[in-house]
């Protein structure tokens, strides 16, 4: 697995939080949450370690990686940039116009993958869209199989047990406790 890129309380702290506190519908309704900051924590930490810009499908045999299609730390497609434009920010100004003040004069794909707070607002939108309710803040097991379920779906590479430990490291800003390491003990 590869390393972690990103300090994660400084990830949180300093992008994520900011952003979801800035992102309300025209209802008043928060995109705020401590689940929904883990739940983007651990998704960021999943499909790009918190490293990777471009998804990387396979490497060449001189070591050159081959890029894939999902852009940015959240490892979002275009297609899915555009329906997020076309299906929902049209019908939602309020959102639309905080998201495209993080986004700034940069054409969407290259903002997702080169602004950190642009690419957090679009994934937490992505997630707001969904009609279940996000798992509880602590609840790592629901996050890595809400996560699975909604976000990487059942086409996607992702393997809800080996994630359930990057949803610990999100919600336990970059540490594994004690109790989760002796329960993984435990299971092996």
């Amino acid at each position: 697995m590869a390393a972690i890129g990103l300090y994660i309380p400084h990830f949180k702290k300093f992008i994520v939080k900011p952003v979801l506190k800035s992102l309300t519908t025209k209802a008043g309704k928060s995109l705020y949450s401590e689940a929904a900051v883990n739940l983007l924590t651990g998704t960021a930490i999943v499909e790009s370690r918190l490293r990777f810009l471009r998804q990387i499908v396979r490497y060449e045999t001189d070591g050159t990686p081959v890029d894939g299609v999902a852009l940015g730390i959240y490892q979002v497609e275009k297609n899915t940039l555009a329906d997020i434009y076309d299906n929902f920010l049209k019908y939602n100004p309020e959102l639309l116009q905080v998201v495209e003040a993080y986004r700034g004069n940069e054409p969407r794909e290259d903002a997702i993958i080169s602004n950190l707070k642009y690419a957090t607002a679009i994934a937490r939108i992505y997630y707001f869209r969904k009609k279940e309710p996000l798992p509880s803040s602590g609840d790592y097991k629901g996050m890595a199989k809400y996560h699975k379920e909604h976000y990487n779906t059942s086409k996607g590479a992702t393997n809800v047990d080996e994630s359930e430990e990057d949803f610990v490291l999100a919600i336990n800003d970059g540490k594994l406790p004690y109790y989760y390491k002796k329960l993984k003990k435990e299971t092996v």
